[in-house]
């Protein structure tokens, strides 16, 4: 009887679990201070829009996720910016998956991929920008193995790190790549996991030290953390580590100094889910002390990315939140509601303004940005943003300037190719050659991209030749 009364007790507490689970809201609501009174047809569309699909999918949604929504709804268009769009352009002209971005400097960044129209090869290829314009160099296979959970960080402008999981030795290795224009030279690999991986992440803290973070099999799927110093093309690794505690999948770090650094995970909850938590870490010659964890909004963490020493973006499932630093301590500002979708990637513009790129669950998936901008804890976001009107996986954003930014992703309305976009939230200005020149008249080419606040715009060229037949003059 004690048998069947102990399991009674403990199918009882699981019950309560659940229950609990189930009944308490999903989020840490806040109450909004403002409600959307504004008679603007596009927002309160899109707003009626996103509730109906999340009661559609059948996920639920709480009163204070509504509450959220109305509140990141007030926010919206209070100072839209509008992206201007280059040209999509292919990477890798053959299924690509498991990419991920990162900028040299404002001109030039290095993407690397599984190549799985090259036996699922780890391949990397340097991108150059000019203008709106993307061109690439030659692709560099960096393992001649099938390669997953591919993970890049810059360590100087022409120097970055890769880690990624070998499936063809069941190891999890690291490589450095060093860079002249567009050539690309390996190192050795070093191996600093026996066991393959699902998740990898690496932060760069300096020119010599990184950072990297794994779902450790050998950990009980617990994440593992190390630290690689780098001399040349030599990574020197530090001893393996426990992440947080409970730390589990779908995590991201970002540096916020030369020896510290954020990390964002689920935390394995008692009996019954996960929770999106962080915690920050910091790093002392090749030993990493974590604080305590500190749970944050929504479902399932997504992405991070440091906007200063003590401050950084946290994207989740539905949710996006500002966290401020003070020590190991962590305090969060209001969260704001963040369409369905996955693949979210974030990229700092500036201290107070960054950019959000995801595969939107309410458009059939379409490749989406939105902008955001910081006061405080505050975050507003801007309207969504298509760049790719198809459905977009692996999404991978960097930051080139304050104005401009540029996404890698597949394209899987393109045969599932590997490609890139640059986007500019400034005003730009294209000129072509004029054609159709007379002695007085001539037809102007080129685009203006968002010109501000002007109310008209003077455009004008001189014309001439170089033997004075016409004499230079302006046409407006």
């Amino acid at each position: 009887m004690r048998k069947y009364g102990l399991l009674l007790l403990v199918l009882l507490i699981m019950a309560a679990a659940v229950y609990w689970r189930a009944s308490t809201p999903l989020i840490h609501a806040e109450e909004p201070d403002d409600i959307v009174t504004s008679g603007d047809a596009d927002i309160l569309d899109s707003l009626k829009q996103d509730i109906h699909d999340i009661v559609a999918s059948g996920t639920g949604i709480t009163a204070g996720e509504v509450a959220d929504i109305l509140d990141s709804y007030a926010g919206e268009g209070a100072s839209e910016k509008t992206p201007a769009w280059g040209v999509e352009t292919v990477f890798n002209a053959a299924p690509t998956s498991d990419v991920s971005v990162v900028a040299l400097s404002n001109t030039k960044f290095v993407v690397v991929y599984r190549d799985l129209g090259n036996s699922k090869y780890g391949t990397a290829v340097i991108g150059s920008v000019t203008g709106m314009t993307i061109t690439y160099g030659s692709e560099y296979v960096f393992n001649t193995a099938d390669t997953e959970a591919i993970s890049v960080d810059a360590l100087s402008d022409s120097k970055f790190v890769v880690v990624y999981s070998d499936n063809g030795s069941d190891e999890v290795v690291a490589i450095i790549g060093e860079v002249s224009g567009t050539n690309i030279t390996y190192g050795s690999e070093y191996i600093f996991g026996d066991y393959p991986s699902s998740y990898i992440c690496v932060t760069a803290l300096s020119d010599t030290k990184f950072v990297v973070a794994w779902e450790n099999y050998d950990f009980f799927f617990y994440i593992s953390v190390i630290v690689g110093e780098v001399s040349g093309s030599v990574i020197d690794f530090g001893d393996v580590d426990w992440g947080p505690d409970l730390a589990m999948i779908f995590f991201s770090m970002s540096a916020l100094s030369d020896t510290k650094f954020v990390m964002t995970y689920d935390e394995e909850g008692l009996l019954v889910g996960y929770y999106p938590s962080a915690a920050i870490g910091e790093v002392s010659g090749t030993t990493i002390t974590f604080g305590e964890p500190s749970r944050t909004y929504g479902y399932s963490t997504a992405d991070v990315e440091a906007l200063s020493e003590n401050k950084f973006v946290i994207a989740s499932f539905r949710q996006a939140t500002i966290g401020e630093v003070s020590g190991f301590s962590i305090e969060y500002g209001p969260s704001i509601y963040v369409p369905d979708g996955s693949s979210t990637s974030l990229a700092a513009l500036s201290n107070t303004e960054f950019i959000l790129a995801f595969s939107n669950y309410n458009s059939t998936k379409y490749g989406t940005v939105k902008f955001g901008e910081v006061s405080g804890t505050n975050i507003t976001l801007g309207s969504n943003y298509v760049f790719n009107p198809a459905t977009t996986t692996y999404v991978s954003a960097l930051a080139l300037w304050d104005t401009r930014f540029l996404v890698a992703y597949r394209d899987e309305g393109n045969s599932n190719y590997g490609t890139a976009i640059i986007g500019d939230l400034g005003s730009v200005i294209e000129t072509l050659p004029a054609d159709s020149v007379g002695t007085s008249t001539a037809t102007l080419n080129g685009t203006l991209y968002d010109m501000g606040t002007a109310c008209s715009v003077a455009v004008s060229f001189e014309y001439g030749t170089v033997s004075g037949s016409y004499p230079y003059s302006a046409i407006a």
